[in-house]
């Protein structure tokens, strides 16, 4: 009788288990991974769907690309995050391009439409904040604007 008992209590413990570890409870990060991403409809400037380009998420924290995704037929990208932040957004087609800075706090983000925008050149003296990650921290100095290329 109670070999009968311990195979019902380690089938009964083996349910439980598999019925946990299947369910959309939340994971590292606080979030389901089902739920970690960011998604929308890249488009040029007509409207049109923009098929088969690359789109980049990068963590504005840190200096690495988190994720990437090539648009569909349908212009659509679907970009997994791991962690909570703000991530840039960025793809570039042609003359074209398109970048957003969006916060992932642990549910999906939707941006809808993306939309790809005239690209242009800057020339002259460009002027950093010390403190920003394009001027690499404070590696300028004491001087509280650090001079970049032309």
């Amino acid at each position: 009788m109670n070999k009968f008992y311990l195979t019902a209590f380690a089938g009964l413990l083996f349910a439980a288990l598999a019925w946990v570890g299947c369910s959309d409870n939340e994971v590292a990060g606080g979030v389901s991974e089902e739920t970690n991403t960011i998604a929308g409809i890249l488009v040029d400037k007509k409207g049109t769907p923009v098929v088969s380009a690359m789109v980049y998420c990068k963590s504005v924290e840190a200096d690495t690309v988190t994720s990437s995704d090539e648009t569909d037929s349908k212009g659509k990208f679907n970009l997994p995050v791991k962690r909570f932040g703000n991530y840039g957004i960025s793809a570039t087609v042609d003359s074209l391009a398109y970048y957003e800075v969006v916060e992932f706090k642990g549910k999906d983000v939707e941006l809808n439409t993306a939309t790809l925008k005239e690209t242009a050149d800057v020339s002259g003296r460009v002027m950093l904040r010390q403190d920003s990650a394009a001027a690499g921290g404070d590696s300028c100095g004491p001087d509280p604007f650090c001079e970049g290329g032309t």
